[in-house]
């Protein structure tokens, strides 16, 4: 059997679900991602409409992490972990030495 494709790649999916309404069944929305096989530092932002950063998140990643409960996820919550305002929201997803992804969030009522 030949061996599985290396993933040299940074890609970064929709993240879902979208858009979301967080409540006691809804905790987490996720950003898929496939990252290569060596793990990295994963460097996730928040921002709100005006450009503030209201939440970072940080990790060690490798691999394809694409399923709920294993790509890396936020939960709504700012530094103070006060739940957000509804609204949009702007993230960007930094994988060391392999860029930057962009997008967009809306967080309902």
């Amino acid at each position: 059997e030949p061996p599985a494709p290396v993933i040299t790649e940074f890609k970064v999916f929709d993240p879902f679900p979208q858009p979301i309404t967080f409540s006691e069944t809804n905790r987490r929305i996720y950003f898929p991602i496939e990252a290569p096989d060596s793990e990295r530092m994963l460097t996730i932002k928040i921002f709100n409409f005006i450009g503030e950063n209201v939440k970072t998140l940080e990790g060690l990643v490798s691999g394809s992490l694409r399923e709920p409960g294993e790509a890396p996820s936020w939960d709504g919550t700012n530094f103070t972990d006060e739940s957000v305002a509804p609204g949009i929201y702007y993230y960007s997803i930094r994988l060391l030495g392999h860029g930057m992804h962009t997008g967009k969030i809306m967080v309902m009522q």
